[in-house]
């Protein structure tokens, strides 16, 4: 015959509080800076961004980045499209992101906007200015 455990009603409502209260006062962690952050606020507003800096160990994709930034401040779209970017690891990506940000930010200026058509109906003689 085996025993069950019995705990008594208030010794479960005591641990769930407690969980609940452990829960509650745990630090939320601030989210990490990403390499291309700034990259990105300034390209939302339509600046040309300024190239990443990488860690010094990897020294080389640093050099793309700023190379990628003249042309890109040189105007020269087709050279940041041809721009081979090898490797698959994290700072790989994070140039190609790079890459892509200055092609969106190059052509943005060049797409057409399209006129506003003005609201209600022309009056018959009358031209919208």
């Amino acid at each position: 015959m085996t025993k069950a455990l019995v705990m008594p009603g208030n010794l479960t409502g005591l641990l769930t509080k407690l969980a609940q209260a452990k829960a509650q006062a745990r630090p939320t962690r601030p989210g990490r800076k990403t390499i291309l952050a700034d990259a990105k606020r300034d390209a939302t507003f339509g600046r040309l961004p300024a190239a990443p800096t990488f860690p010094e160990s990897n020294y080389w994709m640093t050099k793309h980045a700023f190379k990628l930034h003249e042309l890109a401040a040189a105007g020269d779209v087709e050279a940041v499209r041809a721009y081979e970017i090898g490797g698959c690891n994290t700072y790989s990506r994070a140039l190609r992101g790079y890459r892509d940000l200055l092609i969106a930010v190059i052509d943005k200026p060049t797409q057409a906007e399209p006129k506003a058509k003005p609201k209600g109906k022309a009056k018959k003689g009358l031209e919208p200015v």
